[in-house]
């Protein structure tokens, strides 16, 4: 079975009761529902239609990983943050797509990998990933060798070790959930400049200003010494555009955090 074939069964381990919905609403792209065929070709159309997008939220189960890798490349390159939206999920080939975020946010899960009580307030989705799956017809050679494939992308994402033996380690009818140790070592941006960012503009994670409760004035600072290192080191107008709109998602998380607080 040649490659190809592969990559299109490789995570459909999980099927989404939804098709994908792609769409964009003011400077944000929404994918919701399975990652099917023709989808990155939408996505792309949506791209080029709001060149401003700097954000795309997300709410997947899976679906087709060649599809995935490709809306993965389109986000890698024009870097372009990735939500797991509120409520949602984003799960198996969806993590690709996840991973591949110039930033990147999601919901913790509990220690263990398990989903918390549906009672738990959460004010993003959860990410979860397990071992390849793979049609009836595949034998266990092929497996193998897609499994070592996997391997190495992951490996050249920078993606953890520790997650990527977690991945192979789970049967591919279950789903380890990332918690808040893998999500901070998976980390929020690209380490260089997350740490570039730190010594120039006192940067923090998205969940450590939410826990010390930042202020507008102070994640303000942080957003304009950021858009002067974005400016150094890429293209300066579309750079420009994404630190707006990573603002723009900071005030609603800010505005989410006030009536999750209300609410308890």
């Amino acid at each position: 079975m040649g490659w190809l074939v592969l990559w299109v069964i490789l995570f459909s381990g999980i099927h989404p009761a939804w098709a994908a919905d792609i769409r964009t609403e003011g400077k944000v792209i929404y994918l919701d529902g399975e990652i099917t065929k023709g989808d990155a070709e939408i996505f792309r159309a949506k791209w080029r239609d709001q060149r401003t997008t700097r954000v795309v939220r997300i709410n997947s189960k899976g679906g087709d990983l060649k599809t995935a890798l490709d809306i993965a490349s389109i986000v890698k390159k024009n870097h372009i943050g990735v939500v797991a939206n509120h409520n949602g999920y984003c799960a198996s080939s969806c993590f690709f797509i996840f991973m591949s975020g110039y930033d990147r946010t999601g919901e913790p899960a509990n220690d263990d990998g398990t989903l918390p009580s549906r009672d738990v307030a959460n004010r993003f989705g959860y990410v979860g990933i397990h071992r390849p799956y793979f049609s009836k017809s595949t034998s266990a050679r092929e497996q193998e060798q897609m499994m070592v494939k996997v391997r190495q992308i992951l490996a050249e994402a920078r993606v953890p070790q520790h997650l990527i033996d977690t991945m192979m380690a789970r049967p591919s009818n279950e789903i380890y959930w990332l918690s808040m140790r893998d999500l901070e070592m998976l980390g929020e941006i690209n380490p260089g400049d997350e740490e570039v960012l730190i010594q120039r503009c006192g940067y923090k994670r998205v969940m450590k200003r939410v826990k010390e409760k930042a202020s507008r004035d102070e994640m303000q600072r942080m957003v304009n010494c950021s858009e002067d290192y974005w400016s150094e080191i890429y293209d300066v107008e579309q750079d420009k555009n994404k630190m707006k709109a990573l603002n723009e998602e900071w005030e609603r998380l800010l505005t989410e955090e006030r009536k999750l607080r209300k609410s308890k």
